[in-house]
């Protein structure tokens, strides 16, 4: 892999699920300067605030046992929520003129 040159002016966004840093660079390709322009954050509740209703149940066929349903975790549903308000406002960005270049850094997605 090349090493990364960013010109004065160009971007690097950095995001994970829940935060994005919108920086800038105010250097040059030998000494970057990135200025944070921007920070976006979501909120974070508990999973037990994004439910509405208790954990489901099921009846098992040959018993009279019962077993609760683990609930959705809503947090994944929200980061993909929020990258993908993240990834609507790059693609505007990059249609406009504020943009020169820009880099964005963020983890890989979870296996699994």
């Amino acid at each position: 892999m090349s090493k990364l040159k960013m010109r004065d002016g160009d971007w690097a966004i950095v995001l994970d699920g829940s935060k994005a840093l919108f920086l800038q660079n105010r250097g040059d390709k030998v000494h970057p300067d990135l200025v944070a322009r921007e920070v976006r954050q979501h909120a974070d509740p508990p999973n037990r605030e994004l439910h509405t209703d208790r954990p489901g149940k099921v009846q098992q066929s040959a018993t009279s046992s019962h077993s609760a349903i683990e609930l959705t975790d809503r947090h994944d549903e929200a980061k993909r929520v929020f990258i993908a308000e993240v990834a609507d406002e790059l693609d505007r960005l990059a249609t406009s003129d504020k943009f020169c270049s820009f880099v964005v850094i963020a983890p890989p997605p979870a296996l699994g």
